[in-house]
C-alpha cells in the first residue's frame, strides 16, 4: 500500500532531486580542487613556497613536494610540500604517479637552458610550466600570474571594497541550511556507521548547527569563535558553521596568517566562495 502512494511519490521526487543535485556539486566542488604541483629546485624554496600556499585560504595548486636539480638522493622526508621526491632524472615518472598537473621551476637555482631542457623531456604529458622567481610571492604560469601573497588589511576595508549586503548572504544561507538539514537524517545514519571521527561524524557536528543559521545567531560562512578579536565590527561578519581558517590546513596558523586570510574573504565574499569553503572543509581528510 506504501509502493503505490501518491503521497510517497510526490514527497520522494523534491528529496530525490536535492540528493542529485547536492551529489553533482560535490563532484563539481571536487573536480575544481587545487592541481597537483612540484617544485624543481632547493628544499628552501620548497618550504617557502609551501607556507605560501597554506596562509592562502584559495590556493591555486597544492605542492606535493620538490625535486632538487642539484642532488642525486632518493625521496625523503616527512609529507607536504617539504618533502623530496627524488632527483631530477625522477622527475617524468613522479609526474605521471602523482597526476602532477603543475612543475613550478624556482628561478633562483636553474638556468634558463636547464628549464628549457625538462620541459623539453615533459612536453608530451598534460602539465602546466609554472615559475617561481627567487623572492617573490608571484607564480608566472603560461597564461596567469598567481598572487600568493594576502595583503594585511586595516580595520577600515569596508571603505575600500564593496561589502556583500544582508540580503544576499541570506539568499545563499537560507536554501544552503534548508538543504543541509533535509540531509541531516542521512549524515546521521552514515556516522553511525562509520564512527564520530569519519568525514560523516565532522559534517554532523557542523549540521546540527544549521537552525541557528536560519534564526540569524549563526552565519553559514564566518569566522572561528576563537578568532572573534581578529574580524573588526565593520567587516560585517558572524560566527560561522563554517569558517575561513577550516581552509588553511590541519596546523595552527600565526595570528597574521588568519588576519590577512579574514581580510581576502571579506574582500572577495561570495555565494561561489562559501560553497567551496564548505565543500572543502566536509571533504578534507
Amino acid at each position: 500500500s506504501v509502493a503505490f502512494s501518491r503521497v510517497v511519490v510526490a514527497a520522494s521526487l523534491p528529496v530525490g532531486a536535492l540528493l542529485l543535485s547536492v551529489r553533482r556539486l560535490v563532484r563539481q566542488a571536487r573536480a575544481s580542487e587545487p592541481d597537483a604541483a612540484v617544485l624543481v629546485g632547493p628544499e628552501d624554496e620548497s618550504v617557502r613556497l609551501y607556507g605560501m600556499l597554506g596562509s592562502h585560504p584559495r590556493p591555486p595548486f597544492h605542492l606535493i613536494g620538490f625535486v632538487d636539480p642539484e642532488s642525486s638522493a632518493e625521496a625523503t622526508g616527512t609529507g607536504g610540500g617539504t618533502r623530496r621526491l627524488g632527483s631530477l632524472h625522477h622527475l617524468r615518472d613522479l609526474v605521471r604517479l602523482h597526476r602532477v598537473t603543475s612543475v613550478v621551476f624556482a628561478t633562483r637555482s636553474l638556468s634558463n637552458q636547464r628549464i628549457f631542457e625538462v620541459i623539453q623531456s615533459l612536453r608530451d604529458l598534460p602539465v602546466e610550466f609554472r615559475m617561481l622567481a627567487e623572492g617573490r610571492s608571484q607564480v608566472i604560469g603560461k597564461a596567469s600570474v598567481a598572487e600568493l601573497s594576502v595583503p594585511e588589511l586595516g580595520a577600515s576595508v569596508s571603505a575600500a571594497v564593496r561589502l556583500r549586503t544582508v540580503a544576499a548572504r541570506r539568499a545563499f544561507e537560507i536554501p544552503a541550511a534548508c538543504s543541509g538539514l533535509l540531509l541531516l537524517p542521512f549524515i546521521g545514519l552514515a556516522r553511525l556507521a562509520a564512527g564520530r571521527e569519519s568525514r560523516a561524524g565532522r559534517a554532523l557536528q557542523r549540521l546540527v548547527r544549521l537552525p541557528a543559521v536560519l534564526s540569524g545567531r549563526l552565519s553559514l560562512v564566518g569566522f572561528h569563535p576563537d578568532h572573534v578579536g581578529l574580524v573588526p565590527p565593520d567587516w560585517r561578519l558572524k560566527e560561522g558553521v563554517f569558517n575561513i581558517a577550516d581552509v588553511l590546513g590541519g596546523r595552527n596558523p600565526a595570528t597574521e596568517e588568519l588576519s590577512r586570510a579574514y581580510g581576502y574573504y571579506v574582500t572577495i565574499q561570495s555565494a561561489a566562495l562559501d560553497w567551496e569553503i564548505i565543500v572543502r572543509t566536509l571533504t578534507a581528510r
